[in-house]
C-alpha cells in the first residue's frame, strides 16, 4: 500500500492512509483525528440545540 505523506490543513499532521473528509466544506481531506473532532463538535451542537435524551 502506498504511503500518504500529505499534511492535514487543520493541524499539520500527516493525513495517513485513510484521511477523513472535512464536514466543513465536504471536499477537503483532513487527518482522522481532526475528522473525529469535527464530528464531536457537530454532535455537541445538536445536543445543545435539542437537549440530551437520557
Amino acid at each position: 500500500m502506498e504511503k500518504n505523506n500529505k499534511k492535514c490543513p487543520k493541524c499539520g499532521g500527516l493525513l495517513g492512509e485513510r484521511p477523513a473528509l472535512s464536514r466543513r466544506d465536504g471536499k477537503t481531506d483532513i487527518c482522522s483525528n481532526c475528522g473525529f473532532k469535527e464530528a464531536m463538535e457537530d454532535a455537541e451542537k445538536i445536543i445543545q440545540k435539542y437537549g440530551r435524551k437520557d
